[in-house]
């Protein structure tokens, strides 16, 4: 442990219970190298270390003071040996060849200073003014030793430094060490002074005149790359992006300061562009203050950009190269040309004219290329001066490969489509596209590898939060029921398997049997929620497999619940009359050309159909679209373009001009949306990766139905046809014990005046606290604890706490102030944590759907399928996770007409009148 009484502790903290890394408190930089060094920090000594910006200036006076006192402090004698100087000159004469010089001891005393924190290095003299002065205990003990000539040496145990291969050590002492070239004995300095010996570096020891010149060049190449070392060492503590973040465990993991995330690769890099919110693959940081983001975005911006940008000439040898470019930037650098010429029409059989082009001096066939790095949010290297007719070329040939290997359109979309052109032009000319095979066989299984990776690391967090069990079960093209099951928790979802379940659909006991291999490789002990559709083959055997565990709970999913409300209010006749009328207008806009431009002109771009991964959910976002469009629809339909078309005159034009131009129709569509809209804004909240759903879910249904109320005016009566609906789904379908506790235990809620503490959640709760804690005790201890919660005492009551009720996320306040009742907080972290709905596939992947029936046919295929679907929807996973905070339920920019749409949940928007089913 640190020494107390040094005043530089009082600044600092020692990191890893290594006294040697001290970590400031002012700007949280670490040092290595002990307090003294940290001292030097804090008093911004030139010369030694980069100073502390953050230190206060008073903070910074003591601590100049302390050093100028210790510097001028007289050395504290220490007991030592003494060294009689007849042996020394003894020795000196016996062994000509023998070395040791002033010079060595500085660096010993330096040395000691690092390893040493707040110790006096005592300066030693002997008594005779000619005897040079020895600084430590250990030059002085070396000194004293009499060396024998005959003797052989050795090297040291475990010893994995390439200079023991050329020296022995001298009586099993790492100081002193025999070249076996020269038979030089070389005192201090150890390993290292022998390598310079042999390396031919003058100045601390007399280079060797016998070494080989292999050996030589070895051993100046090995010294050369161990100061890279050092000095990449040095960079990387002296990085600002280590002021807002710490390494977390071994590797390139750092966690943030600001919000707790653990960054698992790219080191401090990645952290910096987290906090800037820079990369697309790592969520941007909420909670770093605005100057903060700022200056890590003014750093990265400016990182890479020398005094004097050089031009680097680009040939075809180097073109290559151009992959490495992006190491510390995490893939942001922007390569803007200074002058950039593209070889659009050089072949394999131009080498001749490329060889000659080269050898001459600077021309326009010479290309010069300034690498500069800039924020930018997509991680491609962009050859911004390409020609247009080079870059017109490439998108030709991706259409041709999209068309015929017959993607989606949505392809392009994919977060990996723009990163898998960026890796191919860092390749350079001559790059092959992968085989087949290669795609089927080794890929692949890396891929399997890199997936289940990053699945095991969610594994490891849900003995402490707890997950979910999460099953879609959705038919193919083929009609195959195929169940894929997923896991949820605060980390991240993972997608676990695929069945295809269509023989055992409609037996629950079957269904039942295929739940439990789930559970089993999960954990029983894992599992908080079980969540499925509202099917009811498989709420039986959800329930079925709830009383067999006892352990956890069984929950509908809420996406679908809502969207069974929405289905519900479809059903109401008023409510279906204005969906055909609605959907009539759109149909005749989308199937005629002319009009659909004009309709494009009035409403400035954009469409009327809004897409969503449901069919009702579809159809109440877009009338919600249609009703914010109503103005420019009724100058559409009132202008003189539209009035001396033909259109206006044919019976499909004059039946949605009445529509249209009907005031009836918008009042009934406004009173529509009044129930509508607090639905869908909970599907808005269900969708949120930023947050878990559990402790928001309740509140939300009871705000929804209070929001229905209030826009009828308080009339009840008026609108008690719509709240019958939202109350028959959330009694028998949705409502769950685990979403009545949620909601107690979300203090954002709790400590609300308009908090309703309801016989049912208070049921809810004490239901929860019996299944998930079997032990009697602990019930007892959490029941206890909760009063100091209910009462806001202890760490509840805390300032901080308080403030941080509604800024945090409920999972993330019980972590920081509950710590004083750890059962209580596990509890509340174990609920908070889970969700409430099923991951939606989307309808893109149900052509990797429509084989997994054929998994069962030959085994090495299906497995090869297995793996495929594994890595298929975890890569989903990963990209939908990457940019949390997209409205996926909600918003999808694809365009309404195109043929996945027509497809999708959109088609009856669009289809031509009277071919919807």
């Amino acid at each position: 442990m640190p020494r107390a009484k040094d005043i530089g502790w009082q600044h600092g903290t020692m990191v890893g219970e290594h006294r040697h890394h001290v970590k400031c408190n002012y700007c949280h930089r670490t040092m290595i190298g002990g307090v003294t060094r940290f001292k030097k920090h804090l008093a911004s000594t030139k010369g030694e270390i980069k100073g502390c910006e953050a230190v206060p200036k008073e903070v910074r006076e003591l601590i100049e003071e302390h050093l100028a006192t210790r510097k001028m402090r007289k050395p504290v004698e220490k007991k030592r040996k003494t060294v009689d100087p007849e042996t020394v000159r003894e020795h000196s004469s016996a062994d000509k060849d023998t070395e040791s010089d002033q010079g060595m001891t500085d660096v010993k005393v330096e040395t000691l200073k690092t390893s040493h924190d707040s110790e006096e290095i005592c300066q030693l003299k002997t008594n005779d003014p000619q005897q040079p002065a020895v600084e430590t205990r250990e030059i002085v003990d070396t000194l004293s030793v009499v060396l024998h000539k005959n003797e052989q040496g050795s090297a040291p145990p475990r010893a994995t430094d390439p200079g023991w291969a050329h020296g022995k050590m001298i009586n099993e002492d790492r100081q002193k060490i025999k070249c076996i070239y020269c038979d030089k004995v070389i005192l201090g300095g150890g390993i290292s002074r022998l390598k310079q010996h042999l390396a031919g570096y003058r100045g601390n020891i007399a280079p060797c005149e016998n070494v080989p010149e292999d050996v030589r060049a070895k051993m100046q190449q090995h010294l050369g790359s161990n100061g890279l070392e050092r000095q990449k060492k040095q960079n990387k503590l002296e990085d600002t992006g280590w002021a807002h973040g710490t390494e977390n465990g071994s590797g390139k993991k750092t966690k943030c300061e600001w919000c707790n995330r653990v960054i698992d690769e790219g080191g401090v890099s990645t952290l910096k562009q987290h906090l800037a919110g820079l990369n697309g693959n790592i969520p941007p940081c909420e909670n770093v203050p605005k100057d903060v983001r700022e200056k890590l975005l003014q750093s990265l911006s400016c990182r890479g950009r020398p005094k004097k940008q050089k031009a680097i000439k680009i040939t075809d040898t180097l073109i290559p190269s151009l992959q490495g470019m992006a190491e510390e930037n995490s893939g942001t650098l922007d390569m803007s040309p200074k002058v950039m010429q593209t070889r659009a029409n050089s072949g394999r059989g131009n080498s001749k004219k490329v060889k000659e082009e080269t050898r001459s001096k600077k021309s326009k066939q010479t290309e010069e290329l300034i690498l500069v790095a800039t924020p930018i949010t997509q991680r491609p290297l962009h050859l911004t001066s390409a020609s247009k007719e080079s870059i017109d070329e490439a998108d030709r040939a991706v259409a041709k490969f999209v068309y015929d290997a017959g993607l989606p359109f949505s392809a392009a979309n994919s977060l990996y489509f723009q990163q898998m052109a960026d890796s191919i032009a860092a390749a350079g000319p001559g790059y092959k596209m992968p085989s087949y095979q290669s795609l089927r066989g080794m890929l692949l299984d890396e891929s399997v590898i890199e997936a289940g990776g990053l699945c095991k690391e969610l594994r490891k967090s849900w003995e402490v939060t707890g997950c979910s069990v999460m099953v879609d079960g959705s038919k193919d093209r083929t009609g195959h029921l195929v169940v894929k099951f997923f896991i949820y928790c605060s980390k991240g979802t993972m997608f676990l398997k695929a069945f295809d379940a269509s023989l055992i659909s409609e037996s629950p006991l079957a269904l039942l049997d295929l739940f439990d291999t789930v559970v089993q490789d999960v954990g029983p002990k894992n599992i908080v929620n079980f969540v499925t559709d509202t099917t009811p083959n498989f709420k039986a055997a959800a329930n079925m497999l709830v009383d067999r565990y006892k352990t956890f709970f069984w929950s509908a999913c809420a996406v679908q619940c809502i969207d069974l409300m929405l289905e519900e209010l479809g059903e109401i006749e008023n409510v279906r009359e204005i969906f055909v009328k609605a959907k009539r207008i759109s149909q005749f806009i989308y199937n005629n050309s002319w009009v659909y431009n004009l309709m494009k002109e009035k409403i400035g771009g954009g469409d009327i159909v809004r897409h969503s991964v449901t069919r009702f959910t579809t159809n109440f976002l877009t009338l919600e679209n249609l009703m914010c469009l109503k103005e420019p629809l009724h100058q559409m339909f009132t202008s003189k373009t539209w009035i001396q078309s033909s259109f206006s005159n044919e019976k499909g034009g004059i039946d949605v001009s009445e529509i249209v131009l009907d005031p009836l129709f918008w009042t009934v569509c406004d009173e529509i949306l009044m129930v509508a809209k607090p639905l869908l804004a909970i599907l808005k909240l269900l969708d949120s990766e930023e947050r878990s759903s559990m402790g928001f879910i309740y509140d939300a249904i009871e705000n929804a139905r209070n929001d229905i109320i209030q826009a009828f005016n308080n009339r009840e009566a008026e609108c008690s046809l719509y709240l019958k609906v939202v109350d028959h789904i959330w009694e028998e379908e949705l409502h769950s014990p685990l979403h009545a506790a949620g909601y107690y235990l979300n203090p954002s809620i709790f400590y609300n005046p308009c908090f309703s503490n309801s016989k049912v959640m208070r049921k809810g709760l004490l239901d929860c606290i019996e299944t998930l804690e079997t032990d009697p005790s602990a019930q007892d201890i959490l029941i206890k604890h909760m009063k100091f919660y209910e009462d806001a005492e202890g760490s509840f009551g805390k300032p901080m706490a308080r403030q941080a009720r509604n800024s945090l996320a409920p999972a993330a306040w019980w972590s920081l102030y509950a710590a004083e009742y750890p059962d209580l907080q596990r509890f509340a972290l174990r609920i908070l944590s889970q969700t409430c709905s099923v991951v939606r596939s989307g309808r893109n992947c149900s052509s990797m759907l429509d084989n997994i029936h054929f998994m069962n046919r030959n085994r090495l295929e299906g497995k090869r399928l297995t793996d495929l679907v594994f890595v298929h929807y975890n890569l989903r996973l990963q990209a939908r996770q990457s940019s949390a905070g997209r409205e996926d339920i909600l918003r999808n920019n694809e365009d309404p007409t195109c043929l996945e749409a027509m497809d999708g949940n959109a088609g009856d928007w669009i289809e031509e009148w009277g071919t919807s089913c």
